[in-house]
């Protein structure tokens, strides 16, 4: 029989690992298993740089099956607003939000969420990318990014630095500074407010015009009755998914006007 002492000394490793492992993921649930139509927490750990180390949601198809065919996949990167600690900020706008009310939604959709005071990191994206990509049936070929605000400047950065990974990129409202010849031959399409951040609208417009000078596949929306939150009416818009939908890496479309 145990001692209170050892008795003592056992409850407390147990609390102190309880207490390890919720600051690991950040909640109780971020390690959730991933099943098909539901949208649950997971937690990727770096083995080469923990800075790289994120939590994330992961929402995987009706149809999703682990062989066969693999699904989609679309990655979705949050604005300034839903950094912090608790995941399920990350629902509040986009695809985190859509899926938990449409389980046959077609695309698996891993939203990471960014540490406090932090931007979306292109290296750290591709290594989470390497992760998904060996974790789960997902389709290499049709693997798209997307976000909005500081997410859509993270789209362009990570787009950027590897645009060979990517079947297409949906940026809203957001910008970074990009090589135009890395996206000579990415299908991108453009969303924007006509009464956002004036330096934001002009600057967007001249990346689209650089890049359909370029003949690049560029489509560029913008929405004149809408400021800075113009990602409601993007995300709304079914063709937005019928269109990423058709984007494949080993086969691009005809270049847009």
């Amino acid at each position: 029989m145990r001692t209170r002492r050892e008795l003592r000394s056992h409850v407390t490793a147990g609390v102190g690992f309880l207490i390890g492992s919720v600051l690991a993921t950040g909640s109780m649930a971020a390690e959730e298993i991933p099943s098909p139509g539901k949208q649950v927490g997971s937690a990727f750990r770096s083995q080469d740089d923990e800075r790289h180390s994120c939590r994330y949601l992961i929402f995987l198809p009706r149809s999703y099956t682990a062989k066969g065919k693999p699904s989609p996949l679309l990655l979705f990167l949050h604005g300034s607003g839903e950094r912090g600690n608790d995941l399920q900020l990350v629902k509040k706008h986009g695809p985190p939000k859509l899926v938990d009310t449409r389980p046959d939604f077609r695309f698996v959709v891993v939203s990471p969420q960014v540490r406090p005071g932090r931007q979306f990191d292109a290296n750290g994206l591709l290594a989470l990318l390497d992760h998904l990509q060996t974790t789960f049936n997902v389709d290499k070929k049709r693997t798209a990014v997307t976000g909005l605000s500081m997410g859509g400047a993270g789209t362009w950065a990570v787009a950027n630095a590897a645009p060979e990974r990517f079947s297409a990129i949906v940026p809203i409202c957001g910008t970074a500074t990009i090589d135009p010849q890395k996206f000579l031959a990415l299908p991108t399409w453009v969303t924007v407010g006509g009464k956002d951040r004036p330096s934001l609208v002009e600057s967007l417009q001249k990346t689209v015009a650089d890049l359909r000078d370029r003949k690049a596949p560029i489509r560029f929306t913008l929405y004149p009755a809408l400021g800075h939150n113009c990602w409601d009416a993007t995300y709304d818009n079914p063709q937005l998914y019928t269109w990423l939908l058709n984007q494949s890496t080993d086969k691009r479309p005809r270049k847009t006007k």
